[in-house]
């Protein structure tokens, strides 16, 4: 065996030099991350109206597919795509443990559920007032905050912030402004904030330094309705806030008994506590998961649809004539125009 390493040495290092940069392009962190078109999930189940009501089955959301540790060869063969975004991956996705991101993704899905249910009800009680809903206030959830923050967890829930001559006590009767005057405190560099984890209230001074990304947070409410409802979606694995306007959506047109006949309707956005719908990441790839799975109705906020370049990417070949109907929307009254638009 030495021999013939020894006559053939020349060779084999040929052979080898190709074979191990071959293998580090396929296993080498290439610093980028990665967005594709997904599918359709019927959304019907994640929270059910009771009372005998008939959730409506015409609404699905659209997930998509991202993965943050891209090898150098799935940059090369993806980077060209355009129903792809490939981004440099960001200190702020970097610095979130596997672990949190779970934990974000459920406590972002939890307050979209919220959101969704106060609206909905709320809208659908226009229509018919024994329909109705109590909601209020219980304090700030903690989203986001730097993983070196090691004594402040994802989830906890923030009751008070004092920055300054300030101070922010949550009250169960809070308005829309005085939680946003909350939020806003919260993010301050120095801001004190008290968290009831378990009972327990513990005080934490939030000090950040240059490259730290601020902590960021979601209203939190305790919800009583007539009809009841039962959150079943809480249970899955699968997070995050994307879903809110459709649920929404579909939660009013369950209480109002709309009928869509066999539409498909679809769309994307947040739809945040104050009702406004908000921005999500990979709006392009749903608009061409939409496409790909017959959808026949699609919704989106204004601030994708441009923010996005959908027109760019979308418009201009123009798949978008392939929708009966597309709606590019700011708050949850605009969908609801839309929807009786679209009713039977």
């Amino acid at each position: 065996m030495k021999k013939f390493l020894d006559n053939n040495k020349r060779i084999l290092t040929l052979i080898l030099i190709p074979y191990i940069l071959a293998m580090l392009i396929l296993v080498w962190p290439s610093g980028y991350s990665i967005i594709t078109p997904g599918g359709l999930t019927n959304i019907n189940q994640n929270i059910v109206i009771e009372d005998g009501f008939q959730n409506s089955d015409n609404f699905y959301s659209i997930h998509v597919t991202s993965y943050t540790k891209m090898t150098l060869f799935q940059y090369l063969i993806t980077n060209k795509n355009k129903e792809y975004d490939v981004y440099e991956t960001t200190p702020y996705a970097k610095d979130i443990s596997t672990f949190d991101n779970q934990k974000m993704g459920q406590v972002s899905k939890r307050a979209s559920y919220q959101y969704s249910i106060i609206y909905a009800y709320n809208a659908a009680n226009k229509e018919d007032e024994n329909i109705k809903i109590d909601y209020s206030f219980k304090g700030l959830r903690i989203y986001y905050r730097p993983s070196k923050f090691k004594d402040i967890e994802v989830n906890d829930l923030v009751v008070k912030v004092e920055y300054q001559d300030k101070q922010i006590i949550a009250d169960e009767n809070m308005d829309t402004i005085k939680i946003k005057e909350m939020l806003d405190l919260a993010r301050k560099n120095e801001a004190i904030i008290t968290i009831n984890r378990a009972g327990k209230l513990i005080e934490k001074k939030i000090n950040l330094v240059k490259g730290d990304y601020f902590l960021s947070y979601y209203p939190d409410y305790e919800i009583s309705a007539t009809p009841a409802f039962n959150q079943a979606g809480l249970s899955s694995l699968i997070g995050g806030p994307s879903g809110g306007l459709l649920q929404a959506m579909s939660l009013y047109s369950t209480l109002t008994k709309k009928n869509f006949s066999d539409y498909i309707i679809s769309g994307t956005g947040t739809l945040d506590f104050d009702g406004t719908i908000g921005k999500i990441g990979g709006a392009r790839q749903k608009v061409y998961t939409a496409i790909d799975n017959n959808v026949d109705y699609f919704f989106i906020t204004s601030l994708n649809y441009i923010g996005d370049d959908i027109n760019d990417y979308v418009y201009k070949m123009e798949e978008l004539s392939r929708f009966a109907g597309f709606y590019v929307i700011e708050t949850f009254d605009d969908a609801i125009k839309y929807l009786e638009e679209i009713s039977l």
